[in-house]
């Protein structure tokens, strides 16, 4: 399998979902850099498409690594990152499809990932960042399910508000990446200095400092 040039058919899954990551930041950030230049209308939807389709792959990939690395995990906990249930009948059990809301999905996975090292961490799900994540959804939603003119009409304000949502997003990853990292490579010095968040280049706003 080649994308984007590269061969990726020797990769393990840790590999595969490390670089789909990386692949699909960069297209949020092309398409920031697009948007930044030329603010016309198609470039603006594009933009908020791309963002929740790098958000909602990323908290895809996060359940599977907490699937094969996370061995301690409770029934429970596999049952949510599996998004099934079972049904019993007298024909037997039977495995369902029983898949989180979005917003539920988001703090679930991303809590249960950065809880491998932080054992009280919380989303703030009171915060001006996830007011701002709730506002931005609603609005893509829309977008993606357009029932009237408006739902497809995205202003430079709808832009400003995905910039901080995927700044937010960004953070958010950074730290559930060194949880994950801390968890897979506790004696590997190196590897916890290098995801270390607070080691981190970009301080503020991703997007922004990313291009300039």
């Amino acid at each position: 399998m080649v994308i984007d040039g590269i061969d990726f058919s020797g990769c393990d899954e840790w590999e595969k979902s490390a670089t789909m990551t990386m692949i699909l930041l960069e297209d949020v950030i092309d398409e920031y850099r697009l948007v930044s230049k030329d603010s016309s209308d198609v470039r603006r939807r594009s933009f908020i498409r791309v963002v929740f389709s790098s958000i909602e792959a990323y908290l895809y990939q996060c359940r599977q690594v907490l699937l094969r690395e996370a061995k301690e995990l409770s029934p429970a906990v596999v049952g949510l990152l599996k998004e099934t249930r079972y049904k019993f009948s007298t024909k037997g059990a039977k495995e369902l499809e029983d898949y989180m809301p979005f917003l539920d999905s988001y703090v679930f996975t991303f809590q249960t990932m950065i809880q491998l090292h932080q054992p009280d961490y919380r989303i703030d799900n009171n915060s001006a960042d996830w007011n701002n994540f709730v506002a931005l959804r609603k609005k893509r939603d829309r977008l993606t399910h357009p029932k009237t003119l408006e739902d497809i009409y995205i202003t430079q304000s709808d832009i400003d508000l995905a910039r901080k949502v995927f700044n937010w997003h960004h953070r958010n990853m950074e730290k559930a990446t060194y949880a994950i990292s801390m968890y897979r490579y506790p004696n590997d010095a190196m590897v916890q200095w290098a995801m270390n968040p607070s080691n981190s280049t970009v301080k503020n706003d991703f997007l922004e400092e990313i291009i300039s």
